[in-house]
């Protein structure tokens, strides 16, 4: 890979050296392209966008710039599975840093374990961007009730940093079912920035 000449000049008087200028006429280095950091936009995340409440369902909205989002789920006694599942909006194509904390508390033990029992679960979802039909999904942070009933609280954090092909990604947290004198809690929050 070529640096140009004037790049170079900025970068050699910025470690110290004097005759930058003159020092690079004589030849054109070539850099290895590991050198080159990823370059992060910076400027203000934009608002939440709503939330579309239910089961996984592709969002009508794309975000294209670097973001921030979050919800709060308060589910009682008797809520069937994916009521209120929460569906963010899509990641438009292109390459992200996704940072995620997801934190939950259930009153109740999860016996036996089932995807349905679970109290929470943070899905990436690939939905096909024209039909919206789900395509596949993958599991990224899970809260899980505890072996007995009144576990502590449970919190865990991921970095995703990818790069969608397509705008047809987007984050769902599942909300699992409860039954009679069954609740729990979760919030999730997360920042986007949008990378290139």
């Amino acid at each position: 890979m070529k640096l140009s000449s004037s790049l170079l000049a900025r970068w050699l008087q910025s470690t110290g050296l004097q005759n930058a200028r003159d020092s690079i006429q004589a030849y054109d280095p070539d850099v290895d392209p590991t050198f080159y950091p990823v370059i992060q936009i910076p400027g203000p995340l934009s608002g939440a966008l709503a939330v579309t409440v239910g089961a996984p369902v592709m969002h009508a909205l794309i975000a294209r710039e670097s973001w921030g989002s979050g919800a709060t789920v308060l589910q009682a006694a008797n809520v069937a599975f994916d009521t209120n599942t929460q569906n963010f909006q899509r990641f438009g194509r292109g390459t992200w840093d996704i940072a995620i904390m997801l934190s939950g508390v259930a009153d109740y033990a999860q016996s036996p374990f089932a995807a349905a029992n679970c109290p929470g679960q943070l899905q990436l979802f690939k939905f096909d961007p024209v039909s919206g039909v789900a395509q596949f999904n993958i599991p990224l942070l899970t809260v899980n009730a505890g072996p007995v009933a009144a576990a502590p609280p449970v919190i865990s954090s991921t970095r995703l940093r990818t790069t969608f092909p397509d705008d047809g990604w987007q984050l769902v947290l599942q909300v699992g079912q409860t039954i009679a004198a069954q609740t729990l809690s979760l919030r999730i929050g997360f920042v986007a920035s949008r990378l290139i």
